[in-house]
């Protein structure tokens, strides 16, 4: 893989879950269902570019227990200049998700954007900061979405 010069031009901009069997505002409100997202504790959807954090040469800085063990896949990975465009996106809920309320294009949207390369624009205040929103992709064609069993 290569870093593109003018930032990484397919990423997903936002993973917009809803809740079909709730209102806008109730499902905003309510305290019992959230994404899970704890950078600290290492909860957060995969892939992510906080993954790079700290690196000095555009790869991965996964952080791993031992780096001299080639046994752990974290140590591997942090070999990588990046994640595959065709792998799937995870995430968790403090909750179970109704299946019938997860559909592309609807509850879930996803963008073409373009990001701020801090490997190439170098002291950036921002690093991996969207800096264009291009269009939204086709449900269907560009994306896919399904429910996975816990």
């Amino acid at each position: 893989m290569r870093i593109l010069t003018k930032g990484v031009r397919r990423a997903a901009l936002w993973l917009a879950m809803g809740l079909a069997t709730f209102s806008v505002v109730d499902a905003a409100t309510r305290a019992d269902f959230y994404a899970q997202f704890d950078p600290t504790a290492g909860v957060i959807p995969f892939p992510n570019n906080l993954l790079f954090s700290g690196s000095t040469d555009g790869t991965l800085n996964m952080p791993v227990a031992d780096p001299d063990n080639l046994a752990d896949p974290r140590v591997a990975m942090n070999e990588l200049d990046g994640f595959s465009t065709v792998a799937p996106l995870t995430a968790q809920f403090s909750s179970t998700l109704n299946a019938s309320t997860v559909s592309a294009g609807s509850t879930v949207r996803v963008f073409e954007v373009e990001l701020v390369n801090p490997f190439l624009a170098q002291g950036t205040p921002a690093p991996f900061a969207i800096s264009a929103v291009h269009h939204e992709l086709k449900a269907g064609v560009d994306y896919q979405v399904n429910l996975l069993p816990q």
